[in-house]
C-alpha cells in the first residue's frame, strides 16, 4: 500500500513507491500535502491520477494532471523542474 510522509518540517514529500512521469521524479511540495490533507485526498489517489490521469502542458513548464472521479476531477498542477517534476497544489474540481 501506498502510503505518504505527511511532514510539515520538510520542503518536498515523498510517496514510498517513487512517482515517476516521463523519466522525470515527481515530488508534493509542503503546500501540496497540506492542501491533499485539508481535502482528506490521500497518496493512493494522488498516485492515480498521475500513473492514469490525463496530462496537459502548458506555460512554458507547467504541467496539469487530471483524472475524473464519480462526478469531480482531482487535479494536480505542477512544474517541470528540470530532473523533477513538483506538484505546488492538489484541489476537487467540478
Amino acid at each position: 500500500m501506498i502510503q505518504a510522509i505527511l511532514l510539515y518540517t520538510s520542503r518536498y514529500i515523498a510517496i514510498h513507491k517513487k512517482l515517476i512521469f516521463r523519466n522525470k521524479y515527481v515530488k508534493l511540495s509542503r503546500h501540496a500535502i497540506i492542501r491533499a490533507r485539508q481535502r482528506n485526498i490521500t497518496a493512493d489517489v494522488i498516485q492515480a491520477t498521475i500513473n492514469g490521469g490525463k496530462v496537459n502542458l502548458f506555460g512554458k513548464n507547467l504541467v496539469r494532471f487530471s483524472k475524473k472521479y464519480k462526478n469531480k476531477f482531482l487535479v494536480c498542477i505542477g512544474e517541470d523542474l528540470g530532473q523533477i517534476i513538483l506538484i505546488k497544489t492538489i484541489a476537487w474540481k467540478k
